[in-house]
């Protein structure tokens, strides 16, 4: 299968995962997440915004927040993305494509030393090349910033032996399922 047809495999599999399993798998992919120590020790997180089926990243926006930890999220600026702090989950506004983000006056974020970045996508290989939705935010956004801690936020069955990739797809770091946190 080439990126586009498993891009509507991936989601059509995922849009049907119930409400109710996909809000606990959520919850414990939040756990697994800060439990890391790479989360915990990070000053920044840059974490994206839930849409539809994807894992819900609200509680992990509003534990970060408890944490004291500065909180960012994705804002497409001219075709790039960057991101920009919030301070609570309610501060969040309609965006890009229908994606809550942050109002465009808020700070953006440039620091990136001691950061963790949640990462979405439809699915992950163990290499740890994601297959997104097709845009190249986040790989263009990585490409700048390579020593990014990056973790691929997905549900497990979304882990594949491989998918098919390109020269410019940028690797994350690390794989965090509800049942497994890989290193890559």
């Amino acid at each position: 299968m080439n990126k586009r047809e498993l891009r509507e495999k991936y989601l059509n599999e995922r849009n049907n995962i119930p409400a109710e399993r996909a809000a606990k798998l959520s919850g414990t992919i939040t756990d697994n997440l800060t439990a890391l120590p790479w989360y915990l020790s990070a000053d920044t997180v840059l974490i994206f915004v839930s849409v539809g089926s994807e894992p819900d990243t609200g509680e992990l926006i509003s534990r970060s927040l408890a944490l004291g930890k500065t909180v960012a999220v994705p804002f497409i600026k001219e075709r790039e993305m960057i991101f920009l702090r919030i301070g609570s989950v309610y501060d969040l506004v309609p965006g890009a494509y229908s994606i809550p983000t942050a109002p465009p006056e808020s700070p953006e974020i440039t620091d990136f030393e001691n950061c963790f970045c949640a990462v979405p996508c439809l699915a992950v290989d163990s290499g740890g090349r994601r297959l997104g939705y097709g845009g190249g935010y986040y790989d263009r956004f990585l490409k700048k910033h390579p020593d990014l801690f990056t973790a691929a936020v997905c549900f497990d069955s979304f882990v594949a032996d491989e998918l098919p990739h390109e020269d410019h797809d940028i690797k994350v770091r690390l794989i965090v399922t509800e049942s497994r946190v890989q290193e890559v």
